[in-house]
């Protein structure tokens, strides 16, 4: 019986032309239209520009000379001339393909340092104690910068590079403790030298694919087109609530409760979503966007996502008693005021929202899907991502119950 409901719902679901072609073909042309208007963004040769920080350093002058030559290899010190900090010189005779320097920084005090973030004239202050020779390091972010795609660049190289630092460091000590410490430098110079590219580590993780300054615009699209099959989740009610739709009338004869139907619509309203999502996925995928190798976790994002939209109109349209014409204007108009609040215009209306409302964009589904999209590719952790995906997993089942609560109502016994 279930299989029949099922195949019943599915076929009624492609018969609605209306419904399929605004339903399932709008996201797909929307996000071709989405790609096609910032694929300029992809293949403009995108530069990572020196990330401006304030650096205060602890020890005495020996201590603060060993420190500054350890961070030679990351940052490059510059000044301030008329209250602007210089940005880095380039050689003149340097070709395109050398690196600029990842970051350019003042050694200041730390009242200066806290005058640069007041200004916005840094990106973040950086502790460095070296106090004995041995190095500390320590981040504050500038507050116009947390949410900056330079930020989370910014703190995933400092951990690499106190992470490698400690490595060394813990490496020289116990060569000085061995009994044969020529012997064991000599080894831990071969180590080092059999992989050329660990001292590249840093540079190659800002080139790696999955980390992009442009990729934000995408992750609130693919948000944004999640949620907005929430239009597919109230067709799932509308065709078996006689309220809606004549039709719904039949079935009310048929002695199959409705939950069954709610289920057989799920079932098969749901697959041809998952389809156009997958394909969107890879559509980007293929023309370059940036969206990294974890696909375990990609897919399972998108899907929470896509279930949080369909059952989002689904909630909607079983606890409201609004006519079929204020439900369309709802699914088209609340999918995108999240999507506005989440950067699919302009990331500044969301960076204002996360300043000023912190706590909507971490209800707000389209925020969080972009948000773990984000995390996922530029932070060092799934600390967020998880976070992200257990709220996601919280929506799903709390609007699921809101629908079955919704479908309690009478059975309509006078129709």
């Amino acid at each position: 019986m279930f299989k029949h409901l099922t195949s019943y719902s599915f076929k009624t679901f492609v018969r609605d032309k209306e419904g399929v072609a605004f339903g399932l073909f709008f996201p797909l042309a929307f996000s071709l239209i989405y790609l096609f208007v910032f694929s300029g963004l992809l293949s403009g040769g995108n530069s990572f520009e020196s990330i401006p920080v304030a650096m205060v350093f602890s020890g005495n002058n020996s201590e603060i000379s060993s420190a500054r030559d350890i961070l030679g290899n990351l940052a490059t010190e510059t000044e301030v001339i008329a209250g602007e900090i210089q940005a880095p010189t380039i050689s003149p005779t340097a070709n395109e393909n050398d690196d600029n320097p990842f970051i350019h920084y003042v050694a200041v005090s730390d009242i200066k340092a806290q005058q640069l973030v007041a200004n916005n004239q840094v990106a973040a202050i950086i502790n460095v104690d070296n106090t004995d020779h041995q190095l500390a390091i320590s981040m504050e972010l500038a507050p116009s910068a947390v949410n900056n795609f330079s930020s989370s660049i910014l703190y995933s190289a400092l951990s690499s590079f106190t992470s490698i630092n400690a490595g060394v460091q813990t490496a020289l000590a116990a060569v000085s403790d061995s009994d044969q410490p020529l012997l064991s430098m000599m080894k831990l110079e071969a180590q080092f030298n059999a992989d050329p590219q660990a001292a590249n580590y840093i540079v190659a993780a800002k080139e790696q694919k999955g980390t992009s300054s442009v990729s934000i615009y995408f992750y609130a699209c693919l948000a944004y087109l999640c949620i907005f099959f929430m239009s597919i989740g109230t067709h799932m009610i509308t065709s078996i609530e006689p309220k809606y739709d004549t039709a719904a009338l039949r079935s009310m004869i048929s002695p199959v409760p409705k939950y069954h139907r709610f289920l057989g619509n799920l079932l098969s309203f749901s697959l041809p979503c998952f389809i156009i999502i997958y394909l969107i996925l890879g559509i980007y995928y293929y023309n370059g966007v940036p969206l990294g190798n974890d696909w375990g976790r990609i897919l399972l994002l998108m899907s929470m996502g896509l279930l949080v939209g369909l059952l989002s109109g689904s909630a909607l349209a079983s606890i409201t008693k609004a006519k079929s014409n204020i439900l369309n204007a709802l699914f088209v108009g609340i999918p995108l005021i999240f999507g506005a609040l989440s950067g699919l215009m302009s990331h500044n209306l969301k960076f204002f929202v996360d300043d000023t409302l912190p706590w909507f964009n971490k209800v707000n589904p389209v925020a969080l899907i972009h948000d773990a999209l984000f995390a996922l590719n530029n932070y060092p952790t799934y600390e967020q991502f998880n976070q992200n995906i257990m709220t996601l997993v919280l929506m799903v089942v709390i609007l699921f119950v809101i629908t079955l609560i919704g479908l309690r109502r009478p059975d309509y016994e006078s129709l």
